[in-house]
């Protein structure tokens, strides 16, 4: 079983049945697919473009037809009083 990282997941579209999403972790020109039914359901209708997940990824595979998810959360929304901004 490969390696799995934390990940933030950045959803750029849907096209039939999977969403594509920018990995800043793994590639930042690069969008990758996902099926839509392997997220969990509560989740399914809430994602359009620009919805942040994080999940456990396998960021270092270098094959993109390779990399797996798993563990879909929400991340939390940016906090403009937390002085990291």
């Amino acid at each position: 079983m490969p390696k799995m990282h934390k990940a933030i997941l950045h959803v750029v579209g849907k096209y039939d049945e999977h969403f594509y999403c920018v990995i800043p972790q793994w590639s930042l020109r690069h969008a990758v697919g996902f099926k839509i039914a392997s997220v969990p359901e509560k989740y399914r209708n809430k994602i359009k473009t620009d919805f942040v997940f994080i999940a456990d990824v396998n960021i270092s595979e270098d094959d993109i037809n390779k990399i797996e998810f798993k563990g879909f959360k929400v991340a939390p929304k940016p906090d403009p009083n937390d002085g990291l901004a």
